[in-house]
């Protein structure tokens, strides 16, 4: 029983250092708000009005608004809702190369309350291409963890949500 109880330390001790979390999170992050600009952009369809993406860069978070009268402003009686960017994980490339649509953090130029910001119509379509980045805060304040970029590419003609990952000096589409 203590033998074995050793090997399980020895390799816990040889396995853990390896393990990188603040991939995994980011990882994780990028998956769910895939996720949820997704169905954002399926809510617009079935509600029939704008759902507006705002990207609050300083503050790490999504704004979520339901603009029912289509005049780009939150009006009073419209649902505003705010989604926080996980622990570790905030908008940048990290030492990542730019896509071709910008190397901004958030590409979009539509702009709602001084945030980049994307509307999704009714018919599902986008207000423009872009592309939001996403990196750890690891990559983000130390550099040449390029590896923990992630991007998450929308089109503007249908609203596809495309993931992709920054690996060996070269974006792959998947996350």
């Amino acid at each position: 029983m203590l033998t074995v109880m050793a090997l399980l330390v020895a390799i816990m001790g040889i396995a853990l250092p390896n393990i990188d979390v603040a991939r995994f999170r980011l990882d994780g992050e990028v998956q769910s708000l895939a996720l949820m600009i997704n169905s954002a952009q399926r809510l617009a369809v079935l509600r029939q009005y704008d759902i507006v993406l705002a990207f609050d860069e300083t503050e790490d978070r999504i704004r979520l608004h339901h603009d029912t009268d289509k005049d780009g402003v939150v009006d009073t009686g419209e649902e505003v809702r705010f989604i926080q960017l996980e622990d570790e994980v905030v908008f940048g490339r990290g030492g990542a190369t730019a896509l071709p649509e910008g190397g901004a953090n958030v590409t979009f130029t539509e702009v709602q309350d001084g945030l980049p910001s994307m509307t999704f119509r009714r018919n599902g379509s986008a207000s423009e291409n872009g592309v939001i980045y996403l990196t750890s805060l690891l990559a983000s304040r130390v550099g040449g963890h390029s590896e923990h970029t992630r991007a998450i590419a929308i089109e503007r003609a249908t609203g596809q949500v495309t993931c992709m990952s920054y690996r060996t000096s070269s974006w792959e589409i998947g996350c």
